[in-house]
């Protein structure tokens, strides 16, 4: 237990119980903004080991100091806070274990009649504002203020985490898709029935990766604008518990009779996605004959610029090289005086026959070769 006493000079001692005796007396501030309220107070994190003393000792801020049973203390540390002093300083502790949420929350009410706010997390204090409650709480004679943690019904906090999910499109079944797990607490998903019917579809209660899917009804979907909650299944507790969801996403499938499928749409900021299978981020709409078509067709339009290209550089570079074992006929020597006879052919110079191209190399290609099967 920790004793902290303010005295009529503006001095704030503090003093720890260690159950069977008192130890000595520390004299934390000499300096308090008022001696004639209690502009000071202590509180113990959770654990009950550490602990947080708050006080105003300076217009426009307010200090604090951490302590660990059971004689540490840390070195006192200011942080801005209105403009005023402050007359009264309340703590209270979160009963709630947390890693690194607020341990210790507060309100301080300065001498401008301002009821301000900050918390403690264990390593740092952060100042909500100082007017956060009201700018005119009435009189600064009067500690006349409270405030708590209140626990939700049946005790403890309960996660809730709703997704708005728009513009959805697509005929025929709508269904949604839900992939994560929890910690050590199942998570109801539930389905929101407009305006305000919250139903649950689904429960988390894998610990590893899972899909989870749920036909919408129509009144569900609410035209392609269908909400969704993540909702803890107990009342809360004393610890915490984790949730870690991957993917959420609506599907819609086509309607009885036809190939055509809609795009499926994640939560608010995510790609979308043309089938199930397709891997995320990728998205399609149209029919599978048709996809399958263009596909083709794209890649016999992709063989032919190689073709063209390939040509096009053959052309532009020169003549041929020679095929190995076969002599290039030689230049004939431009003749200083006409000839008046006809010489003999040399078998070595006779031109040689053009090479014919195969269907794959020629540049322009027919409907046979152009086109992609069945249009």
């Amino acid at each position: 237990m920790i004793l902290a006493v303010g005295d009529n000079n503006g001095d704030l001692h503090t003093c720890y119980w260690d159950g069977s005796a008192w130890a000595a007396m520390v004299t934390q501030d000499t300096t308090l903004d008022y001696s004639t309220q209690r502009a000071f107070d202590f509180a113990w994190e959770n654990t009950g080991s550490k602990g947080l003393l708050v006080y105003g000792t300076t217009n426009g801020q307010i200090t604090y100091r951490n302590f660990t049973a059971p004689s540490t203390w840390d070195t006192a540390t200011n942080v801005a806070m209105g403009s005023q002093g402050h007359r009264w300083v309340e703590l209270r502790t979160n009963p709630m274990t947390s890693a690194s949420g607020t341990k210790i929350a507060g309100v301080a009410l300065d001498n401008s009649n301002d009821l301000g706010a900050f918390q403690w997390n264990g390593t740092t204090l952060t100042v909500a504002g100082s007017n956060v409650f009201t700018n005119n709480v009435g009189s600064t004679t009067y500690d006349s203020f409270d405030f708590g943690f209140r626990r939700a019904t049946g005790g403890g906090d309960r996660l809730i985490v709703r997704y708005d999910l728009g513009n959805l499109t697509g005929g025929g079944t709508h269904t949604l898709y839900v992939t994560g797990y929890r910690g050590d607490e199942d998570v109801d998903v539930q389905v929101l029935s407009p305006p305000s019917s919250w139903t649950t579809r689904l429960t988390i209660n894998a610990t590893t990766d899972t899909r989870y899917t749920y036909a919408l009804t129509t009144t569900e979907y609410n035209g392609g604008s269908p909400s969704i909650q993540f909702v803890d299944t107990g009342n809360g507790g004393a610890g915490l518990s984790d949730l870690w969801v991957d993917w959420v996403a609506v599907r819609s499938a086509p309607p009885a009779g036809t190939t055509t499928f809609a795009v499926i749409r994640l939560e608010p900021g995510s790609p979308g996605i043309g089938l199930p299978n397709l891997f995320e981020g990728f998205g399609l709409k149209g029919t599978l004959g048709v996809i399958a078509t263009i596909g083709l067709f794209v890649g016999i339009l992709a063989i032919v610029a190689v073709v063209i290209q390939m040509r096009r550089r053959q052309q532009s570079s020169g003549p041929r090289a020679p095929k190995k074992g076969r002599a290039r006929p030689a230049k004939p020597k431009k003749q200083k005086e006409p000839q008046m006879y006809e010489p003999e052919p040399d078998p070595q110079m006779q031109p040689q026959p053009d090479e014919r191209l195969e269907p794959e190399e020629m540049p322009e290609l027919d409907n046979d070769w152009g086109s992609p099967p069945g249009t």
